[in-house]
């Protein structure tokens, strides 16, 4: 079984097998999909079921439960707001984690701000695309971008001879501008959590960084 939050308590997957389609061959079920917070606190205080410490540790230090979550907090930028507090509540581990990655110091003062693509006032969004996904970035960020800008141009140019437009979203293109894309792949969305862009696959730890081994298939949070 597979539980998590969703729009639905299940599903089912089906596979063609020749000229017979298998619709028992998966379900997922999600028993709590449509509980609240408060339903699931209220649950492991009633059934006395253990749970991770740090969740007290982030009430301590004034997390609300809402925005409570044990996940890699170096994965999204999502994490960035409670580097701070984890700075105060972990500081040996968080010393560790600055070491090995040094920009998690500075995004522990600044939060999101600090991991946000910055546009020049001299350069238009596509410009900046093209300077910060790209020029500036790591070899495997420039790629993966590229092979996006590419991607997007195509089928943009499906329905319109005119540009990508900067900031406004082309309906027609999911939403997309120049500045949403160089939001969207500014660390390159090697799990493609941003993107649906298929064609760029998933990548390896190996990947990014030598050496550190890889998922041996679809990564799974």
């Amino acid at each position: 079984m597979i539980i998590h939050q969703s729009g639905g308590a299940t599903s089912g997957a089906t596979r063609e097998k020749g000229s017979v389609i298998d619709k028992t061959l998966e379900m997922h079920f999600r028993p709590i999909y449509d509980w609240s917070t408060q339903d699931v606190w209220l649950a492991i205080k009633e059934k006395g079921w253990d749970f991770n410490d740090a969740y007290n540790v982030m009430t301590r230090f004034g997390i609300k439960r809402e925005q409570q979550r044990i996940a890699p907090v170096t994965m999204t930028v999502h994490g960035a707001p409670l580097l701070k507090m984890a700075s105060r509540a972990w500081p040996e581990w968080f010393e560790r984690l600055c070491h090995r990655l040094p920009g998690v110091k500075l995004a522990s003062l600044y939060g999101k701000q600090a991991l946000s693509p910055i546009r020049r006032p001299d350069e238009t969004w596509k410009q900046a695309y093209q300077r910060l996904n790209i020029d500036d970035a790591p070899k495997w960020i420039a790629k993966r971008a590229a092979q996006y800008r590419d991607s997007v141009e195509r089928q943009h140019g499906k329905h319109s001879t005119d540009d990508i437009q900067e900031i406004a979203a082309c309906p027609t293109c999911v939403g997309l501008s120049w500045m949403k894309m160089t939001h969207d792949m500014y660390f390159g969305d090697p799990f493609l959590l941003n993107v649906n862009c298929p064609a760029l696959g998933y990548l390896e730890p190996e990947d990014m960084r030598p050496g550190a081994g890889k998922f041996g298939g679809k990564p799974t949070f």
